[in-house]
């Protein structure tokens, strides 16, 4: 049986999978996010690479122009990000894995080059993402504020899931990590702030979902 820590609220099937798995868990969510108040300017296309940025689009729709953002491509990170958008009716036409490789590999064809992108972004940015606003190749609208919710941890964990390089931050600022306990990211881009950390990371989600980087620690842990 392993102590297990998730930085996020986990679902009730995540949850259970831990029970049945023999494993205690606790969980809390590190960081919330409160939607801004906005109305979306009329672009090419859109990018969204997280579903709290969704979550502010649902909560202001009736802000939009709805005809013009549905007849529109969506660019995202995220098959639930993509999910999300999809349930607004949107037409999502490609999804990476991270900020990274969205940017890399699906916005930097010559076809997209003049075309006039959106990105909706929370206020505190990945170094990817500011970049690629900084350069003009897209400009950006705040929907969203993170706000970190600092809690002291008084046990001890065998086991830490992390799901934005902010989440461990925010973390580090109330807690440390003992040595030893295994260290699961749910993508690239959170494991890479663990390492410049000096955080050994024990395995990156093979998709980054909450719910692949569950099963992936289960499984992981059965090896063990």
């Amino acid at each position: 049986m392993a102590k297990i820590l998730s930085t996020k609220s986990l679902s009730e099937v995540s949850f259970e999978r831990f029970l049945a798995a023999g494993h205690q868990i606790s969980h809390y969510d590190i960081i919330n996010a409160e939607p801004l108040p906005f109305a979306a300017p009329r672009y090419d296309l859109y990018i969204c690479s997280s579903q709290n940025a969704v979550n502010a689009l649902s909560h202001y729709w009736k802000n939009q122009d709805q005809e013009h953002l549905l007849n529109t491509n969506w660019y995202c990170v995220g098959n639930k990000t993509a999910e999300a958008l999809k349930k607004l009716n949107l037409r999502v036409v490609e999804i990476a894995h991270s900020a990274k490789e969205l940017i890399e590999e699906k916005l930097s064809s010559c076809e997209l080059e003049e075309k006039r992108k959106l990105w909706l972004t929370g206020v505190k940015k990945t170094i990817e993402t500011e970049t690629y606003i900084r350069s003009k190749k897209a400009d950006a609208i705040d929907v969203y504020l993170t706000i970190p919710n600092l809690k002291k941890v008084s046990e001890s964990f065998d086991v830490i899931l992390f799901y934005s390089p902010k989440g461990i931050e925010y973390f580090l600022k109330s807690n440390s990590i003992d040595d030893g306990a295994k260290v699961y990211c749910i993508g690239d881009t959170t494991a890479q702030k663990a390492e410049s950390l000096n955080i050994p990371v024990t395995a990156v989600a093979k998709t980054p979902s909450a719910e692949r980087l569950v099963l992936d620690c289960i499984l992981d842990l059965k090896k063990q």
